[in-house]
């Protein structure tokens, strides 16, 4: 599994898949595109493949939801939490 160091400078490793979902939950609903500069920013670079590999990892988890807006743009919303429900 592939492991990123987390931007708080403390070294510490934080999975792709956990640091995707952040990510993904304080945004709600984003793009790929989106996603992809938030992790550049955080300076997580990942491969095309190894990012949708992740990706599909959260969405057959059942934590997102990922649907093509267009040819080249999916996107990727926040399954409503289970704990959250009242």
């Amino acid at each position: 599994m592939p492991i990123a160091r987390h931007s708080t400078g403390n070294n510490m490793k934080y999975p792709i898949r956990n640091l995707m979902y952040e990510k993904i939950r304080q945004a709600g609903t984003l793009t790929d595109a989106d996603l992809m500069k938030d992790l550049s920013k955080d300076g997580v670079t990942l491969a095309e493949s190894e990012f949708n590999k992740t990706l599909l990892d959260l969405e057959i988890y059942g934590l997102v939801r990922v649907s093509w807006v267009t040819k080249d743009k999916r996107r990727i919303e926040l399954v409503a939490d289970s704990g959250t429900a009242s």
